[in-house]
């Protein structure tokens, strides 16, 4: 139930998870039948600010440590989704909450990065976004009270 509940609320925050335009999906990797590892990109349709969300998925009984794939862009990514975490009732393999990836091209991707994959499990990472600065901030609250001010003149 746990599970569930986290599914449906994930999906609800992330645009990209909408399913109703097919392109958005793009694969990684679907040819590593020798590790029954397969590896996609889903993409929010209408709104590009979203991140991209990266999906791995291991089908054997293994854990598959430092496994190589490709990686849309640099920076790091975040777990989002584990079926594998012990709120689940899984092993709890996987303790890495981000991968770093470095700028070489892998999979057809410009970058490249390495998983730990627990057995018989889906993870899902995203972006992470960069965050703003304080004066940033600060800026567009000002931005945005000079603006109603004139309005209301």
């Amino acid at each position: 139930m746990v599970w569930i509940v986290r599914v449906l609320e994930t999906e609800a925050s992330k645009v990209s998870l909408f399913w109703e335009d097919q392109t958005e999906v793009q694969w990684i990797d679907h040819h590593d039948q020798d590790n029954s590892i397969l590896s996609f990109i889903r993409r929010p349709a209408k709104n590009i600010a979203e991140a991209d969300l990266i999906f791995i998925f291991n089908f054997t009984p293994m854990p598959r440590d430092n496994y190589l794939m490709g990686f849309p862009e640099g920076g790091p990514y975040s777990k989002l989704l584990d079926t594998d975490d012990t709120d689940f009732g899984g092993s709890g393999y996987n303790q890495q909450q981000q991968i770093e990836t470095i700028p070489e091209e892998y999979q057809v991707q410009p970058h490249r990065g390495a998983a730990n994959l627990p057995p018989l499990a889906c993870l899902v990472f995203e972006k992470k976004k960069k965050s703003k600065s304080v004066s940033a901030v600060k800026k567009t609250i000002k931005a945005l009270a000079s603006t109603k001010k004139q309005k209301i003149i």
